[in-house]
């Protein structure tokens, strides 16, 4: 049965590595700023712990080894994700083998199955977060205590022991239900001799080289937790926790997972009473936790709970598989079921948040990086939320030409025309403007305002390119100098940016046409020809010559006909 824990693995990595290019949103930022990465780093070890020392809430172990990672496979973003990916398959696998050790192989398979093929954990798999570790050493330290207590002499247990434990708290303050739930089980359930005092001494062990070192930031995370009313206001009642936990791990039917929950409860056993003392225990905790301190927001704060809670769903096929509910059956449609909601942009934005959308940042850098210069403006308009934005807005337009602001971070209120002042300023004599709209909600009256800002002296070039997620539109300044070139006495070209040196399926070209009143209307139309080295024509585009006064029209060439080589573009009237 073992074998089928490969085609297991390959089905995580085929929907866990969805969208693993794509650009970062807000939480992975501040990994890769913790850990030192794109633009933050190189940092060393101990820079890291300085820099997560900082922060409350926050552990270093994480973006140790994020760091470190990245320093060996750099930091785009499928290279840095692919730690959590590799990570993610290591725990299915350890999760295998903790169900096998305890149960037997159909256990171990069906907990790798049900744990693996979670839609909340396949998510994980692609975020540049501590989440996959999390489970990881939450199923290591597990595994490691029964193997200590069933051999207590083997030292090399015992080391395994300690060090995963001390890794987990170090991970995550979340991590710590693990090693307290063993402690319980240890305290009531096992026999007390001098090997249960050995084991008591290796927690204790862990516990000294995770507080020791790190206790003023535990000290500042507690007293922080407790008079935070602001995190408290947004913390989940335990009630929702509860439930979100349920309905996200559990493939969106809490009913389904329950089934499994319920078929399990029939299974009796020494190992049985073990899981389901050290599951009930975790998540006794966690309710303690969040009742104490109602700081938890999210149901991912329980993700080193959800391997044991797989471990008690797999627990759970055997007896449904007895009474002729297939285990393929069941297995499958689990595996179905976390496979379509794994590639659910709703699921995906009901696990983030909606401030927290994806956006198309790659094409926005790549055609600003392209086509803006030093003296250029990037407006940026965010309706709400700008706050979640705002880092990744400088992360991406770091290295872009152009002085670049969010408007929504302009001060001025929409009155007595406070923010449209501010708005003239901001843009002050820039020759282009490029006005990106974030299209995550309705428009607030700062888009206006700046459009009425533009109306004076720039015209509207055109739409540069319209996303589901963003617009980026462009303003050339009206110009006050002679035409670069003239057809005739009437017609003026302007070069409103630069013909680019290298260009691939089409040309981008923004022409700018002073036309005076003495030109008639419809009589003359633009053509853009594009030659080969012989001087043959080889693709064009055209259009009419603009009515206006002046006007900025885009054209764009299709290249894609062309073989690579040395072309000429030329302006036609």
């Amino acid at each position: 049965m073992r074998w089928l824990l490969i085609p297991l693995l390959l089905l995580m990595t085929w929907f866990g590595q969805q969208d693993m290019d794509a650009a970062i949103w807000y939480d992975e930022w501040f990994s890769v700023r913790q850990a030192g990465g794109g633009n933050f780093g190189p940092l060393t070890i101990g820079e890291v712990w300085q820099h997560v020392m900082e922060d409350v809430f926050e552990t270093p172990a994480h973006y140790i080894l994020l760091s470190e990672w990245g320093k060996l496979v750099g930091w785009t973003e499928y290279a840095a994700r692919a730690l959590s990916l590799l990570l993610g398959l290591l725990a299915a696998s350890w999760m295998y083998r903790l169900g096998r050790d305890l149960f037997s192989p159909l256990v171990g398979l069906s907990a790798a199955t049900i744990f693996g093929m979670s839609a909340l954990y396949l998510y994980h798999m692609h975020q540049m977060r501590t989440y996959t570790l999390l489970a990881l050493l939450s199923i290591v330290v597990v595994w490691c205590y029964w193997r200590v207590i069933q051999s207590p002499a083997a030292r090399w247990k015992q080391a395994a022991l300690v060090l995963s434990t001390t890794a987990l708290l170090y991970t995550h303050y979340m991590g710590a239900l693990i090693p307290a739930a063993l402690a319980l089980y240890h305290l009531i359930f096992v026999r007390k001799d001098r090997h249960w005092w050995a084991v008591v001494g290796l927690f204790a062990l862990a516990l000294l080289l995770f507080v020791v070192p790190w206790f003023g930031e535990i000290y500042h995370t507690v007293t922080h937790a407790g008079t935070n009313e602001e995190r408290q206001m947004l913390g989940l009642s335990t009630p929702e926790l509860l439930t979100k936990s349920a309905y996200q791990f559990g493939n969106a039917s809490i009913a389904f997972a329950a089934l499994f929950i319920i078929a399990a409860a029939v299974v009796r056993g020494k190992n049985t009473r073990f899981v389901w003392a050290v599951t009930l225990g975790a998540l006794g905790l966690a309710v303690l936790v969040n009742t104490l301190l109602p700081v938890l927001r999210h149901a991912r704060y329980l993700m080193p709970v959800w391997p044991l809670l797989a471990l008690l769903m797999g627990l759970g096929v055997g007896p449904l598989h007895a009474r002729r509910i297939h285990a393929g059956l069941t297995l499958g449609m689990w595996v179905i079921a976390g496979a379509w909601l794994s590639i659910s942009p709703e699921f995906s934005a009901d696990i983030r948040g909606g401030a927290y959308a994806d956006l198309p940042w790659h094409t926005l850098v790549d055609t600003l990086d392209a086509r803006s210069a030093d003296e250029d403006v990037i407006a940026y308009h965010r309706p709400d939320n700008a706050w979640a934005i705002e880092e990744i807005f400088d992360y991406y337009l770091d290295h872009v030409p152009g002085r670049r602001g969010i408007l929504e971070l302009l001060p001025g209120r929409d009155d007595n025309n406070e923010f449209l002042r501010e708005a003239e300023l901001f843009i002050g004599d820039a020759p282009r403007v490029w006005l990106v709209t974030d299209k995550i909600g309705e428009p607030n009256f700062r888009l206006e305002e700046i459009r009425l800002a533009l109306a004076s002296g720039y015209e509207a070039c055109g739409t540069v390119f319209d996303l589901p997620a963003m617009k980026l539109d462009l303003y050339a300044r009206e110009p006050s100098e002679s035409p670069a070139f003239t057809f005739g006495e009437g017609i003026g070209l302007y070069m409103v940016e630069p013909v680019p040196a290298v260009a691939a399926d089409t040309l981008s070209l923004t022409l700018g046409w002073m036309v005076s009143e003495d030109v008639p209307p419809h009589t003359y139309s633009v053509g853009v020809h594009v030659d080969n080295a012989a001087g043959q024509l080889v693709t064009q585009a055209d259009y009419p010559m603009p009515e206006e006064a002046y006007n900025c029209p885009f054209v764009q060439p299709d290249l894609r006909p062309l073989t690579p080589g040395e072309y000429q573009a030329r302006v036609v009237d």
